[in-house]
């Protein structure tokens, strides 16, 4: 096998360095060729992979956070070069969902001994999601989270705190394969898997097998209520919480008032008053080393 490690080093893991000498003692007698590189600016690690695949890579392995896994995915689409992950962000949905050890010495040896499957891809106004895209409260918190001086969870909930009571919904118009509706969502969020970063299990039914996403809208409710229903979110209870609603579609519109925060795995990308969102089936080979995926 034929591996390229892709380490983001900003990516909140602060032992990098550690990381690259567990990369050469676990696979240094292995009889696996395999590279190390680092992306140091945005959009490298796309051309790495891509790289890696015209020269015929088995794997590309993203170390890093679901921003650095994304990036790397975009150089895979489409290709026989699978995605291998060694998590290393703040919240690592991906991770989470496909039991890859958070350990990252456990990570890098079980790569060793991967199997193969092909995962379904979002797309949401012609980027990439692997985890989830969102259009809510979650993208200001993003945006905040992004801008601020630290990584790690705590400054994640910082961010959280920091909108959390104040925030007011846009009015939306919600189009899918099966109708249209209209909603003030305080969360809506397309999921390719099942949760968030950090275990907010936000859609959890969400297959990346199944050809489909799941659209999950909660809408808005006064702060003290949200607060009351905030711990459901984190045990899978989404739909126990009043007004949500959680569709499965192949395409979506969602059309807003106003001009709208969007994240792409937790990453913020640029105000849209229109996303249309749609699913690409089994657009992506990916390495699996944990157990079951849902």
């Amino acid at each position: 096998m034929k591996v390229l490690f892709i380490i983001n080093p900003f990516s909140g893991i602060k032992d990098w360095e550690a990381v690259v000498g567990y990369i050469k003692r676990s696979w240094g007698g292995s009889g696996h060729k395999f590279e190390i590189a680092a992306t140091w600016k945005v959009g490298e690690g796309e051309s790495l992979a891509r790289r890696a695949v015209q020269d015929l890579f088995d794997m590309v392995v993203a170390v890093g956070g679901d921003g650095t896994i994304n990036e790397v995915a975009r150089g895979l689409l489409w290709t026989e070069t699978a995605l291998g992950v060694v998590p290393g962000g703040s919240g690592n949905g991906f991770a989470r969902v496909f039991h890859i050890p958070l350990v990252r010495k456990i990570a890098v040896r079980k790569l060793l001994k991967p199997h193969f499957k092909r995962m379904d891809v979002g797309e949401v106004n012609g980027k990439i999601f692997l985890v989830t895209c969102g259009a809510g409260m979650d993208a200001h918190i993003s945006s905040i989270f992004d801008k601020g001086p630290r990584r790690g969870l705590w400054s994640y909930y910082l961010a959280s705190f920091k909108i959390f009571v104040g925030y007011r919904p846009p009015h939306m118009k919600i189009i899918t394969d099966d109708g249209e509706i209209e909603a003030d969502p305080v969360l809506i969020t397309a999921a390719n898997l099942r949760q968030y970063g950090g275990g907010v299990k936000i859609a959890p039914g969400a297959d990346p097998f199944d050809g489909y996403l799941d659209l999950a809208i909660v809408n808005y409710m006064n702060p003290f209520l949200n607060l009351y229903h905030l711990p459901k979110l984190f045990t899978g209870r989404v739909k126990r919480v009043p007004s949500t609603i959680i569709l499965r579609f192949k395409e979506a519109t969602i059309i807003t008032e106003v001009p709208c925060p969007v994240h792409i795995d937790g990453d913020p990308m640029e105000p849209s008053h229109t996303l249309h969102i749609k699913v690409l089936p089994a657009a992506l080979k990916i390495a699996l080393i944990g157990g079951k995926t849902k």
